[in-house]
């Protein structure tokens, strides 16, 4: 995790669509808090799953059982993840999708 920010304060995100083809890369600002600031947007779940590279429980989270469309965002940046289109039943006990949007 950087500790200080960057000289350029804009990164690429390479963008894929259903078909997994890439469609990007997109320009977006990069995003840099604190460990304090993340600590007040995220709360103490999200940041440690997000920033300490963490995990909730197998089967505790609300979205294993989601079956809205749409697109799930990062909670931290708020880029796309995934389409709920692309979700399927892992058996894992945390929701699993066949492709993402966007890699780094």
């Amino acid at each position: 995790m950087p500790t200080t920010q960057p000289t350029d304060d804009v990164v690429a995100v390479k963008v894929f669509n259903e078909q997994g083809q890439l469609v990007g890369p997109v320009r977006s600002n990069f995003v840099f808090k604190t460990n304090a600031q993340w600590k007040e947007q995220l709360g103490k779940e999200r940041f440690y799953i997000l920033r300490e590279q963490g995990t909730e429980q197998p089967g505790s989270s609300h979205w294993l059982s989601n079956k809205e469309d749409g697109v799930y965002t990062c909670a931290g940046c708020n880029l796309p993840l995934f389409y709920a289109n692309t979700k399927f039943e892992s058996g894992t006990g945390w929701p699993s999708y066949f492709n993402a949007i966007y890699r780094t």
